[in-house]
């Protein structure tokens, strides 16, 4: 085989026989044999200009030759060319990962970035589910309603920023209270982010719960499960919790909790008493369910919590 390139030359010297099919061998004349040096000179052109070298290529400290490092192709997508950016790396490297600039919003806005960012990853969570109400309905009869869901919360990968200018950004609302006569929670809004290369990509806000009714078999609810978010981001939709009861008394359940912001926490038992839920706080929380045991009066659910987006940017 014609040894045309850099890869197909042999660690064994004499089958390296010759040079873009100029051969080396004993019977080549004078003028052949000077030949291939403009081949050998193209080839390393070629290899400058970027033509592929296998991932065995290492390299090693030049003092210490016990030191060596090689890239490795087997895990990018057949067809795929990955280009690495030094000063990407530089920044991961010497910053320990951590981004050059942070830009949180808590409320609906056009981001701008900044123009030496070369990539930058989105960090959200949805707006929290309200927890429903509970219409008490007297002696021997109770209900409890369940946490409102978290919002979704998650990232996107590491993305180019590449000619983007600005992004979108819409902060998902509150979940609402449920109304004590049986009112389901509201849902959180969806927390999204819209630009010109990535389209639209949307953090799920938290399902509300379901509003009850006390009943003598004792009503309590079980959390909804989540909406599917943009499929492209690593995260998830903590639930709330469902109502508790030990066959006399009756508790709602806990909102759902993310890592910005936590699930409110039922405030009492129900026992011949009607209890309120209970809203979380910081960002994207479920609120807690509301209860009735043995009384007329009735709880009322609670609200989530806003949701939020963060730009991290390098």
């Amino acid at each position: 085989m014609s040894k045309d390139k850099i890869t197909q030359y042999s660690t064994t010297s004499a089958s390296n026989t010759d040079l873009g099919g100029i051969s080396l061998l004993g019977t080549a004349s004078p003028r052949v044999i000077k030949d291939y040096m403009p081949e050998l000179m193209a080839q390393l052109a070629d290899m400058n200009a970027g033509t592929p070298l296998d991932d065995t290529f290492t390299r090693q400290d030049p003092d210490d030759n016990t030191k060596q490092f090689r890239e490795d192709a087997a895990n990018i997508p057949s067809g795929t060319t990955r280009v690495i950016d030094a000063e990407y790396v530089y920044q991961m490297v010497e910053r320990g990962g951590t981004p050059r600039l942070i830009t949180a919003y808590v409320a609906s806005g056009t981001h701008t970035f900044n123009t030496a960012t070369k990539y930058f990853q989105i960090v959200a969570v949805g707006g929290g589910g309200g927890s429903g109400g509970v219409d008490g309905t007297g002696a021997g009869n109770a209900g409890g309603s369940a946490g409102g869901n978290s919002g979704f919360y998650g990232r996107t990968t590491y993305l180019a920023k590449g000619a983007l200018a600005t992004g979108t950004v819409v902060i998902g609302a509150a979940g609402t209270a449920g109304a004590g006569t049986a009112g389901a929670g509201g849902d959180g809004g969806d927390t999204t982010w819209t630009d010109s290369t990535n389209g639209t990509l949307t953090w799920k806000g938290g399902k509300g719960s379901a509003g009850r009714t006390a009943t003598s078999n004792y009503a309590y609810g079980i959390p909804t499960a989540p909406s599917a978010s943009s499929a492209s981001l690593i995260g998830s939709a903590p639930l709330g919790d469902a109502a508790s009861t030990n066959g006399s008394s009756i508790a709602g359940g806990k909102g759902g909790t993310n890592p910005w912001g936590t699930g409110g926490a039922p405030s009492g038992v129900s026992l011949g008493t009607a209890v309120d839920g209970v809203a979380g706080t910081g960002y994207g929380a479920g609120a807690a369910g509301a209860s009735s045991q043995g009384t007329s009066s009735n709880g009322l659910g609670a609200a989530g919590t806003a949701g939020r987006l963060e730009v991290w940017e390098w």
